[in-house]
C-alpha cells in the first residue's frame, strides 16, 4: 500500500526529510508523478516473483525543501518478511544521473557536427588488426551499412594508388612515434566515384607504452578541394601561356 513503517535516520542527508516526517505516510506521495507508474509496476512484479528476487527503479523524489532529486531504490523481498512488506534501500543519483545527461548532450552534439561536416568515425586494434567503423563513414566510401570487411587492407584498397604511399607513411609514423597524424588523400568509392578525404588519427597507448589502438575521423573534403585544384590549374595554364 505504500505505508512508510520506518526511515532510517539517513534519509535526513539525502532527502532532507526528519524520519519521523514520513513514518505513517505512503513513500508514494513524494514520487514524482511521472515516475510513479513505473515505480508501482516494479513493486507489483515483485510481489508475484520468488523470495530473494530484487528489482532497483531510479526515479525523481521530492526533497524537503521542494525540489526533485534522483534517487535509485533495490528493493529486496525477503522470505522472512511478512507478504507485502519490502525493504528498500534508495541512495541519491543526481549527480551521477546529471553527468550522464551532459554526457548524451555531448554525444549527440558530436555526433550532429559529424554529420554536418560529413565525417565518419573508425578505429583500429592494433593488437588484433580488426578495424571497425560507423556507417558515417561507410557511407563517405560508397558502403552499404555493415559492408565494410573490417579490416586495413580492405581501408587501403580502396585508396587512390597515388596517394596510397604517403597515408600509409603517415600511419606507421604515428604508430612508431605514438603520436597524432594528419593527411588527406582520394578514395576510389564502391560506386566508382572519387572523393576527396581528410584523415585524423593518433595512437594509443595502455599501461605498456606500446600503441594498442588507433582511433580517428575521416571528413570528406572534395567540395573545398575541387575548387583550390581547379585554382592551381588555372594558375599553372597562365604561368605556361606567359612562358
Amino acid at each position: 500500500e505504500g505505508v512508510v513503517e520506518y526511515v532510517s535516520p539517513s534519509v535526513e542527508r539525502i532527502l532532507g526529510y526528519d524520519p519521523d516526517e514520513l513514518v505513517g505516510e505512503n513513500a508514494f506521495d513524494i514520487v514524482h508523478p511521472e515516475d510513479r507508474n513505473s515505480l508501482l509496476e516494479g513493486f507489483t512484479g515483485i510481489t508475484d516473483s520468488e523470495d530473494g528476487e530484487t528489482f532497483t527503479e531510479r526515479y525523481r523524489t521530492r526533497h524537503a525543501d521542494g525540489s526533485w532529486r534522483w534517487t535509485e531504490s533495490r528493493t529486496n523481498k525477503r522470505a522472512d518478511m511478512v507478504q507485502g512488506v519490502y525493504v528498500v534501500n534508495t541512495r541519491d543519483v543526481t549527480e551521477q544521473v546529471e553527468v550522464e545527461r551532459k554526457l548524451r548532450s555531448t554525444e549527440e552534439s558530436r555526433s550532429l557536427a559529424l554529420k554536418a561536416a560529413q565525417a565518419g568515425v573508425w578505429e583500429w586494434n592494433l593488437q588484433t588488426g580488426e578495424v571497425m567503423w560507423n556507417e558515417a563513414l561507410e557511407a563517405l566510401f560508397g558502403i552499404s551499412p555493415g559492408g565494410f570487411e573490417g579490416t586495413y587492407e580492405a581501408f587501403t584498397d580502396r585508396l587512390h594508388p597515388e596517394d596510397l604511399p604517403e597515408v600509409e607513411t603517415a600511419i606507421e609514423q604515428s604508430i612508431e612515434e605514438n603520436e597524432a597524424f594528419h593527411t588527406s588523400f582520394r578514395t576510389i568509392r564502391d560506386d566508382g566515384v572519387e572523393r576527396w578525404v581528410e584523415g585524423r588519427g593518433t595512437a594509443v597507448s595502455a599501461g605498456t607504452g606500446l600503441p594498442e589502438r588507433m582511433p580517428g575521423v575521416d571528413v570528406d573534403i572534395t567540395a573545398r578541394t575541387e575548387p583550390e585544384r581547379a585554382i592551381r590549374r588555372t594558375q599553372r595554364a597562365i604561368e605556361a601561356a606567359g612562358h
